[in-house]
């Protein structure tokens, strides 16, 4: 009975000598009594205070009944509980079932009786359990899936918005590249008008900025020509960290943390200054009362088997960037939309390129990217790149 000794008891029993008798029994069969209550809402109290292993309870009480406290206790301090009936019926049985006890003895009850009923309902207790955290298991596991599936479908949106979108950029730039190029020429004439020249400046004009948009689309779609290179994106950060505070506002504080330590990555510095450059105007713009923008680099190594930051990393060396604001967040109906081109949430001053140039960038890189965000409190971005080596 050594292993019964440690089992605890609570009784519920409003009749005084019915209690003590139990409770004797109790001690007989070597368990350790921890209290006895005199009512269903006290033996609530006692068994959120106490924690007993198991609570014997009279199915009739005042105050409340047996029935009604099993039921509470289950959802305040879930605890095996066995019922103490002066009558056994079926439709009792079912309803101290339902309520949540695990067995059911008639009074007065012999030790033998009493024993096998609590043995039955730690039994299944425990089972119970057991599957309660099967369920969880499996709920996560679901909701895991879930997140994974609409990932996915959101990823395979994308690159088929891309590629349509890679075909129209082509053809549109070929196009003004042609236009730029005829403007040009003609200003270099020397017969024309000073109105002339003002209308060819204002075609050079638009047309550059034609083809900056197109420069985004195509940057998006993972159709940019990059001139990749070994560089420490260590280096890097400092290097822009004067360009990128001249981007805020004197309301707005710029943070830059780096490790000491050189970080090399396989990357085109021109695309990943416009990542950058891009996410600090988009915190710019989540920040309009000030704040602080915080910009960081630290390497990260996945091993085979770890936990990635997300499922589709390879085991390996990364370094990650991230961007990290305390602004108004982003709205969780917007948030499975901000990499798609074209989506803005300040229409008509944003032009919904921002976000979905940074995300085809950092992809033809054959990086990831990851939101973290809390309407109120801010939003932060996560940039993965693989990592050639890390020098010290």
């Amino acid at each position: 009975m050594n292993e019964q000794k440690k089992i605890r008891v609570l009784i519920a029993e409003d009749d005084f000598l019915a209690g003590e008798m139990i409770k004797s029994l109790l001690g007989e069969l070597g368990y350790e009594v921890v209290g006895k209550a005199v009512n269903g809402r006290q033996a609530i109290e006692m068994t959120q205070s106490l924690r007993p292993d198991l609570v014997l309870m009279d199915i009739k009480m005042p105050d409340m009944d047996g029935i009604a406290a099993t039921r509470e206790i289950q959802v305040v301090q879930p605890t095996p509980v066995v019922m103490l009936t002066a009558y056994e019926t079926e439709e009792l049985a079912a309803q101290a079932s339902a309520a949540g006890a695990g067995a059911y003895v008639v009074k007065p009850p012999d030790g033998r009786t009493l024993q096998r009923a609590i043995i039955i309902a730690l039994a299944r207790f425990a089972d119970m359990a057991a599957l309660r955290r099967s369920n969880a298991r499996l709920e996560k596991t679901l909701v895991e899936l879930q997140a994974a599936q609409e990932k996915l479908m959101q990823q395979e949106r994308l690159a088929a918005v891309g590629q349509l979108a890679a075909g129209i950029a082509h053809e549109y730039n070929n196009m003004m590249a042609g236009i730029i190029l005829y403007a040009d020429l003609m200003l270099r004439g020397d017969n024309l008008s000073a109105k002339d020249r003002e209308r060819l400046a204002v075609i050079q004009e638009q047309g550059q900025r034609a083809a900056d948009l197109t420069q985004k689309i195509l940057d998006f779609a993972a159709e940019s020509i990059l001139h990749r290179q070994n560089l420490d994106a260590n280096h890097f950060l400092r290097g822009i960290q004067t360009q990128l505070a001249r981007t805020l506002p004197e309301n707005i504080r710029l943070h830059l943390t780096c490790p000491a330590d050189e970080v090399i990555i396989f990357a085109d510095p021109d695309r990943l200054r416009q990542v950058v450059i891009n996410l600090t105007l988009n915190a710019r713009e989540a920040m309009p009362q000030g704040g602080n923008l915080y910009v960081a680099l630290q390497c990260l190594h996945v091993t085979d088997g770890a936990d990635a930051p997300l499922p589709e990393m390879d085991a390996g060396d990364w370094a990650v960037i991230t961007v990290a604001d305390n602004g108004v967040g982003i709205a969780p109906e917007a948030l499975p939309h901000i990499f798609e081109p074209f989506f803005t949430t300040r229409a008509p001053l944003g032009s919904g390129l921002g976000l979905a140039q940074v995300y085809g960038i950092v992809r033809q890189h054959k990086g990831y990217i990851d939101v973290s965000t809390e309407l109120g409190k801010g939003t932060t971005f996560f940039l993965f790149f693989p990592s050639l080596e890390i020098k010290t």
